[in-house]
């Protein structure tokens, strides 16, 4: 069975102000290439109110580190009360988005993802052992990785969503 461990959960970040939706969303496509994660999307939808649109993006990227683990990263995004504003920056007119940002994000360390060990008690009773004894210190190397990761990814966010404070 896959031992799925909690590194990170339900850490939010929020913002209010002007942004692109378009950009954000693509600052996290771009960087799951760069860093040679698999970006997939479990949720993307859009609905229209009277306060504004609303989009909600659930994005699970994930990299596999070995055959035995990956790194699973997911963003869940809340866009709301988002409105079109034009703002003119340098005598050049621009579309911009005004509205909330709230994002969750969770981290997992994923052992045993193809599920190779879980067809007897025997080889679930070893998997564990091997985990707790043996693959220890690869797991904490593993885990590191993931944190920085997810470190990096959440500071290219926080710095997009303060560029615009100004």
């Amino acid at each position: 069975m896959t031992a799925i461990k909690n590194i990170v959960e339900g850490e939010s970040l929020s913002y209010i102000g002007l942004f692109k939706v378009k950009e954000l969303y693509d600052l996290i496509e771009k960087w799951c290439y760069e860093m040679g994660y698999d970006h997939q999307e479990l949720k993307n939808y859009q609905e229209h109110y009277d306060t504004g649109k609303q989009i909600i993006i659930e994005a699970r990227p994930f990299k596999l580190i070995s055959d035995y683990a990956k790194i699973e990263i997911r963003i869940f995004m809340i866009f709301s009360e988002i409105k079109d504003v034009e703002v003119e920056r340098d005598g050049i007119k621009e579309i911009y988005n005004k509205g909330k940002v709230d994002m969750i994000f969770d981290l997992f360390l994923v052992t045993d993802w193809e599920n190779i060990l879980q067809n007897r008690p025997l080889y679930y009773f070893l998997r564990t052992i091997f985990d707790k004894f043996i693959y220890k210190s690869y797991t904490r190397k593993f885990e590191r990785k993931a944190l920085s990761d997810y470190e990096d990814i959440k500071d290219k966010i926080k710095g997009y969503l303060n560029m615009y404070k100004y």
